[in-house]
Parts: C-alpha cells; sequence; structure tokens
C-alpha cells in the first residue's frame, strides 16, 4: 500500500456561501468552519497537510505541511536525473509568508 494522500483542507467562515461549502464537499475536500480574521483562518488551514482559505477581500493562501514538504523532499531525493527534474517538489512552496501567484496554484 502506497503513501496516504495528503490531506486536503479549505477554511470557511459563517460568511461563506453554501453553494461552495457543497461544492468543495462533493470534491472531496475537507471544509472546516471558524471565525471571521485571517488569524482563525490561517491557524485552522495548518491542521491540514494543504490548507486553502480566503479572505473576505478574495485574496487566498495556500498553506503546505512541514509533513507534506518533507515527504515530497524524500519522493525528490528518490527520484533519479533526468526524473529528479519533474519530481512535485518546487522551492517556491516553501516561501508561504508572501503569496506567490508565480507557484502556479
Amino acid at each position: 500500500m502506497g503513501p496516504a494522500r495528503p490531506q486536503v483542507g479549505v477554511v470557511q467562515t459563517a460568511y461563506a456561501n453554501g453553494a461552495s461549502t457543497r461544492y468543495l464537499v462533493g470534491l472531496g475536500l475537507t471544509v472546516a468552519r471558524t471565525c471571521t480574521g485571517v488569524k482563525h483562518l490561517h491557524a485552522a488551514a495548518e491542521a491540514f497537510d494543504v490548507g486553502i482559505y480566503f479572505e473576505a477581500n478574495g485574496h487566498g493562501t495556500v498553506l503546505f505541511g512541514e509533513r507534506l514538504l518533507q515527504r515530497l523532499g524524500e519522493a525528490r531525493i528518490a527520484c533519479r536525473p533526468p526524473v529528479a527534474a519533474a519530481c512535485p517538489v518546487r522551492e517556491s512552496l516553501r516561501a508561504q509568508a508572501v503569496p506567490r501567484p508565480a507557484t502556479g496554484l
């Protein structure tokens, strides 16, 4: 049996549209609810391997947990060139303090 799939979660506040919640659940994603405010959204998103939240102004953030980053790093080390270049690890994923659209997420 292979490694467990990363736990992807979307954090929403009570102001989220109910249709968006149903859509996300339909995709098989975990949806967590929290109080309004970035500090609450961010803290809740940290509980997931990949945590996603959107602020009221429409800006979004994707957080990658340390456990997931470690697993991706191990996968990259296990790859041999030229396959290593195609392994799914990008150093830009580590720069989570500043949202970077260049990561293509």
